[in-house]
């Protein structure tokens, strides 16, 4: 006999206490070790069989962060400015500067005429003429977001990003959460700033490739034998090709054929 209390009843997770298991296999038993988590299955090549998929590196498990400088599709609303239907721009407001009176329409704060009051008549007649104050980068057109449950937990949530100007293969837009985007030809409108850093990589590229052509091939010093050069001219002699192919009896010494 022992005067030890038995350990607390604890039921696992998913069973009810009243469920047969769950009393006759109570968390610290051989078969109850550890809380169950669920995790990602896929299948295994050898047998066929289901085996839990995990990142092994840090790589893998990178999730950059959401900014406006890495991410083109979205607005950069750090400064706003009064932009005309043709895309002339003229005066620029910080982002607290502005206030959002409907859905897309923005006019200045008072803080900010009253700090401002030289620039006030010429945003009032732009506006007249039908310009609108807007981020400096307005989000992409193409560009929409989402926000479902997240998989296997409801009381979370995620935000789904999606380019809706490019497919999959199936047919789906294609998804661009956890991504990077520097720069995109296909945003509407376009953003001539972030495309300067297309236009510096292709003539960085140009650079290179002009530089490599520009460069004698030397059929020699590739070989590293002057006679397996006469060999492949057609200009040659037989006694200077021979000397590079050989004549059967005596075959050449040297080069790619020696």
């Amino acid at each position: 006999m022992t005067d030890e209390a038995p350990p607390p009843f604890a039921t696992p997770v998913g069973l009810t206490r009243t469920d047969p298991f769950a009393q006759e296999h109570p968390a610290g038993s051989e078969f109850h070790q550890h809380r169950e988590n669920k995790f990602a299955a896929g299948m295994d090549p050898a047998d066929g069989l289901p085996r839990p998929i995990a990142s092994t590196a840090q790589e893998d498990a990178y999730v950059p962060a959401l900014a406006a400088d890495t991410f083109v599709c979205m607005a950069d609303r750090r400064h706003y400015v009064v932009r005309y239907p043709d895309g002339r721009t003229t005066v620029v407001l910080p982002f607290d500067g502005v206030r959002e009176v409907a859905r897309a329409t923005f006019l200045p704060t008072a803080e900010w005429a009253a700090e401002n009051a030289e620039h006030v008549p010429e945003v009032m007649q732009a506006l007249a003429e039908g310009a609108k104050i807007e981020p400096i980068r307005p989000a992409c057109a193409h560009y929409v977001r989402q926000m479902i449950d997240f998989p296997d937990n409801p009381r979370h949530r995620l935000v789904a990003r999606f380019c809706t100007a490019q497919r999959t293969d199936t047919g789906e837009y294609i998804s661009l959460r956890d991504a990077q985007m520097f720069s995109c030809e296909l945003r509407s409108p376009r953003d001539t700033e972030t495309e300067r850093v297309l236009d510096a990589f292709d003539a960085r590229l140009v650079e290179l490739g002009v530089k490599e052509r520009q460069k004698p091939f030397d059929i020699a010093a590739a070989l590293d034998d002057d006679r397996d050069e006469a060999a492949f001219d057609p200009a040659a002699t037989p006694v200077e090709r021979s000397a590079g192919l050989g004549n059967g009896d005596e075959p050449g010494r040297g080069g790619i054929f020696g």
